[in-house]
């Protein structure tokens, strides 16, 4: 038998919505016009306002071990840039007196070289 053919049945009578919410309870009815704004208000404030999103410790969690991590990277760093410093300083003095003891071996050398030719 075709689709089409068959017959199409029907309820004799549509169901009604039960007077009853979801949770069991009568919906409230308000008793003045001022009560029904307010309600109406405060379902739009309602609907308008963002829902309360569950708590989640992995975002803190993540953040205070990039804190902790950058924190170490930068005290790394740094202890690394005082002991560059640090040895760079030291082959500057190394380098400083080095001049030093040449000019007073140049200075020796003459003297040395002036009693030579003086004798």
């Amino acid at each position: 038998m075709p689709f089409a053919s068959r017959p199409l049945h029907f309820p004799a009578t549509l169901p009604t919505p039960s007077p009853t919410s979801i949770e069991g309870r009568r919906p409230a009815v308000p008793e003045t016009i001022g009560t029904y704004a307010s309600q109406l208000s405060r379902d739009r404030i309602d609907r308008l306002a963002p829902l309360p999103r569950k708590r989640s410790y992995g975002w803190s969690v993540l953040r205070v071990a990039s804190f902790i991590l950058g924190s170490v990277v930068l005290a790394t760093y740094m202890a690394n840039v005082a002991v560059t410093h640090d040895k760079e300083q030291r082959v500057i003095a190394l380098l400083e007196e080095r001049r030093k003891l040449r000019e007073e071996e140049a200075v020796l050398k003459e003297r040395l070289q002036s009693k030579k030719a003086g004798i």
